[in-house]
């Protein structure tokens, strides 16, 4: 953990006790986006290939993006909380079941011809990585505090796990018309 980011943190005039706790720094100079722009800054075109294994991977929507204006409209994407279909309720093992084999959308404002060939070639080849022993990793780092069931991180894993094929074939297609 890093002390400078927790040391001035206080509720109601004292520090919470010791414990887990989700955040970021806070970053002035940064503007809040819904819509994929500024792909050829920083790096940006080979991050968002990355991005979109996610997105695909967890069945992304909601898009929330943050653009750090000090670094040159670095992107960083927030909020993934409606992802897995969720909308505004919780997914279902059924609904999971569902779309593991579907082709998700990508968010309507990137276009594979303006991401890196590498990087969507790159973000292919990690996907097909992805190991049960990866993803097991993951889900044991969700704090047992937040009352997630073994159950249900036991569905998601298996659920991205199953999607691996599909995502990076997905990738490497993207990759074929940028070429």
């Amino acid at each position: 953990m890093d002390e400078a980011l927790v040391q001035d943190i206080r509720v109601n005039g004292t520090r919470p006790p010791g414990g887990i706790y989700i955040g970021s720094q806070l970053l002035s100079d940064v503007e809040e986006h819904t819509a994929i722009t500024r792909i050829a800054r920083d790096g940006n075109a080979a991050r968002f290939a990355s991005y979109l294994a996610l997105w695909d991977l967890c069945l992304g929507s909601d898009l929330q993006l943050l653009y750090h204006v000090a670094q040159h409209d670095q992107v960083w994407s927030i909020d993934h909380g409606l992802w897995f279909d969720s909308l505004e309720g919780d997914w279902t093992p059924t609904l999971l079941e569902r779309r593991v084999g579907e082709l998700w959308p990508w968010p309507t404002d990137v276009h594979a011809t303006s991401l890196d060939t590498a990087a969507l070639q790159s973000a292919a080849d990690a996907v097909d990585d992805l190991s049960c022993g990866d993803l097991a990793t993951v889900m044991s780092q969700v704090p047992l505090e937040w009352g997630v069931a073994d159950d249900a991180l036991r569905t998601l894993a298996r659920f991205i796990f199953e999607r691996r094929a599909l995502v990076a074939a997905r990738l490497r297609d993207a990759a074929g018309q940028r070429s």
